[in-house]
């Protein structure tokens, strides 16, 4: 659902972080602000804090920060809809088109609830169904207690056509549309699963929003999945995140592994941070949820060549989301060896210390970009450039791709600038190029620190901009940072009411976020008033700094007439005896 930004400006502007904040960690009022124990790091002296004038949180621990929107991501593991409907809900705000989907939404809830009830229908009849035994014994086999069985809610569906029409007779429609029955052309409903150990999958709210099912005797496919649903999107969804996040505080990392039965497994012997994805590959979906759970994913597959390049496959998907603080691990597993019959052959410890030192994404991808690359000839070398570089063209700004150019340099056994040379392919231009115009004496150096500090004043206090004597007009201004500056200040002046939280939520997706909610934090010092002054003082020192870099630009081309020579020499002077 697209929520249109005037909904979510209304949203922050009803809802109360301190209120949300303090439902799930209780606060103390420190001052104008609420403080706690930051609950995304272990810390035994307060650094979280809540400010209920600017509607925003940030621990000065880890750095965490952002809005109520934000904190339910994070605290709640929730999507941004998600967060959304959540916050709204509280506060009793109507969901844009709620009218028209709200026949929708209860069939939601109900084929949710149906679901649920098919999951106690399918555990009961592994318990008593006559023909259950062979499924019992499978499991047995395999090593599974009753006690995993009931933790993941493992259940058997007999054979035959129409079990769930029988145990449901009046939800034909509902069972059709949760893939529960098919329909064929004669118009004949059957159940989809027939004769299977059957898994739920939940989702991370715990709610079952499909089923996974093994064949017990020979047949065709050996696992089957729920199709997509209404509630039920293979892409997304991880089978046993909710279980993990059940079984852990929190989640240090997450092991992503490839069945059902491995995720099982591995959790009767202690690694409960196991999920597997649902009979796919991984997508952006399942890695932006799961960094939401773990800065450390670990990707672990068979030793065969279907897990090598499944493995390959994890690692080209996941290089776009290697922002600065995750960190991606493969473990790869002897031949002839899944993550089930692996851990029953060592010791849980040593299973876990595996994974541990499982081998960083940076050395997976030269091991494997390297491969019959001869790296003593020149074409060798400038074959592995070009296979890197097609790679680092997918990283997002960070320190990572410094440190793989720096990895690849001595790989290749050159010197950092042949080798980035190599790197982005450069011709110089024939004859003589043309330098950039410069103006000494005039740049002045404290212009950047001018443009942060009048956009952390305006964060943090917003409603400041309509106390100024005097609003400069930074519209025509190829500087980023001005040109932000002027575009923060156009939204000010449409939006009165905003708060800092507003601010952040506005450009929680822009280049700028992160650096938006460092300055959001950033200690101002002084009374407001002081601070009005501060930011008046900046913002006619930046326009006086933008009209004296034009009348230079001018000067250069020779383009000046006489009154803006006369005040071109006043500024130099004045910026000299300044």
């Amino acid at each position: 659902m697209a929520i249109p930004q005037s909904f979510i400006d209304e949203l922050l502007n009803r809802t109360d972080i301190v209120e949300v904040v303090d439902q799930r960690i209780p606060l103390r009022k420190r001052g104008s602000n609420h403080t706690a124990c930051c609950p995304f790091h272990n810390e035994k002296t307060p650094s979280f804090s809540v400010s209920q004038s600017k509607q925003i949180y940030h621990c000065f621990g880890c750095g965490a920060g952002g809005n109520a929107i934000s904190f339910l991501m994070n605290y709640d593991k929730l999507g941004f809809t998600e967060a959304i409907e959540q916050l709204a809900n509280a506060i009793g705000l109507p969901l844009p088109e709620e009218n028209k989907s709200q026949s929708k939404n209860l069939n939601s809830h109900h084929l949710h609830d149906l679901l649920a009830q098919i999951a106690i229908y399918y555990q009961k009849q592994l318990r008593q169904h006559p023909d259950a035994q062979c499924a019992i014994d499978y499991l047995k086999q395999r090593g599974f207690t009753g006690a995993i069985a009931k933790t993941f809610g493992i259940g058997y569906v007999p054979e035959a056509w129409d079990s769930l029409s029988k145990a449901f007779p009046r939800q034909q429609e509902h069972l059709l549309s949760c893939g529960m029955l098919i329909k064929n052309d004669q118009g004949r409903c059957y159940d989809r699963f027939r004769n299977r150990i059957m898994f739920p999958i939940r989702n991370q709210r715990g709610k079952v929003i499909g089923f996974g099912g093994r064949i017990i005797e020979k047949g065709e496919p050996k696992y089957l999945n729920s199709p997509e649903t209404p509630l039920f999107h293979k892409g997304s969804e991880l089978y046993g995140l909710y279980e993990a996040c059940q079984a852990n505080r929190q989640l240090e990392r997450i092991l992503i592994v490839e069945g059902y039965l491995d995720v099982i497994a591995l959790a009767q012997y202690g690694i409960t941070y196991a999920v597997a994805t649902l009979g796919t590959a991984t997508t952006p979906e399942h890695l932006k949820k799961l960094f939401r759970y773990a800065k450390e994913l670990v990707f672990c597959f068979d030793g065969d060549a279907a897990g090598q390049s499944a493995a390959w496959k994890a690692l080209e998907i996941t290089l776009p989301f290697m922002e600065d603080g995750r960190q991606v691990r493969f473990l790869i597993l002897p031949p002839g060896h899944d993550p089930d019959s692996h851990i029953r052959t060592l010791e849980p410890e040593d299973f876990a210390s595996q994974v541990a030192a499982a081998m960083p994404l940076e050395d997976f991808l030269f091991n494997k970009l390297r491969q019959g690359i001869n790296l003593e000839s020149s074409t060798g070398k400038a074959q592995l450039v070009k296979e890197v570089s097609e790679r680092l063209n997918l990283l997002p700004k960070g320190s990572l791709k410094p440190i793989l150019l720096e990895q690849l340099a001595k790989l290749l056994k050159l010197n950092t600038t042949t080798m980035q040379q190599m790197l982005q392919n450069r011709v110089k231009p024939e004859g003589k190029t043309k330098t950039p115009l410069q103006r000494p004496l005039i740049t002045a150096r404290s212009a950047p620190s001018l443009v942060r500090h009048a956009i952390a004043i305006l964060l943090q206090y917003p409603q400041l901009l309509n106390q100024l004597a005097v609003i400069p007009d930074f519209n025509q201004t190829d500087a980023k940072g001005l040109a932000f500056l002027f575009e923060l200040i156009t939204l000010l002046k449409a939006n009165p009411n905003y708060t800092t939280g507003s601010l952040l939520e506005h450009w929680r997706d822009h280049a700028y976020s992160k650096q938006l909610k460092n300055l959001a934090t950033y200690q101002l010092n002084g009374s407001p008033q002081d601070l009005l002054q501060e930011l008046q003082d900046a913002l006619t020192r930046l326009m006086e700094e933008q009209q004296l870099q034009a009348l230079w630009e001018k000067y250069q081309q020779g383009q000046l007439a006489d009154t803006e020579k006369t005040l071109l020499y006043q500024m130099l002077k004045n910026q000299h005896v300044n």
